[in-house]
């Protein structure tokens, strides 16, 4: 079974990464998708994490000169523009799946390397949705795409 930071970043899918602080071991992003916030009130664009005691970060770049480099620094981590494409759970971490969108960038795609065992999510009125509720969001949203 996904844990809830993979379920809620596989949910995300497509979400901008628009803002970011990290404090005290906690992560906080804010996170553009239109497409799921608009579901919930259709002047909500951003959904905001937060992931407490995180144990670990790292980006995996994939270069586009050379094989990869890993960054370690927040600050160089969440530089550019980074979209989710999917996320996973690999050993104890979860793994994120980003696009970078910069062009000026030296990479296009990297992997966000996270050790944490909580997420919380915000909608715009600060008020606090699980990962159950986002997923039956994003579902609904599916299903009735094409249609």
């Amino acid at each position: 079974m996904e844990n809830d930071i993979v379920r809620t970043f596989s949910r995300l899918h497509d979400g901008g990464i628009e803002a970011w602080s990290f404090d005290d071991n906690i992560l906080k992003l804010q996170v553009s998708c239109l497409y799921l916030a608009e579901m919930i009130n259709p002047e909500f664009e951003f959904f905001y994490i937060e992931i407490p005691a995180v144990e670990s970060l790292s980006l995996t770049c994939h270069l586009k000169d050379e094989e990869s480099c890993v960054l370690t620094s927040p600050d160089e981590i969440f530089s550019g523009e980074l979209e989710i494409i999917s996320a996973e759970s690999f050993d104890d971490k979860t793994v994120i799946h980003l696009y970078q969108g910069d062009v000026s960038a030296k990479y296009i795609v990297a992997e966000l390397h996270l050790k944490a065992s909580e997420i919380h999510i915000y909608q715009h009125e600060n008020s606090e949705i699980n990962v159950d509720i986002l997923s039956k969001i994003s579902d609904d949203y599916w299903t009735n795409f094409d249609k």
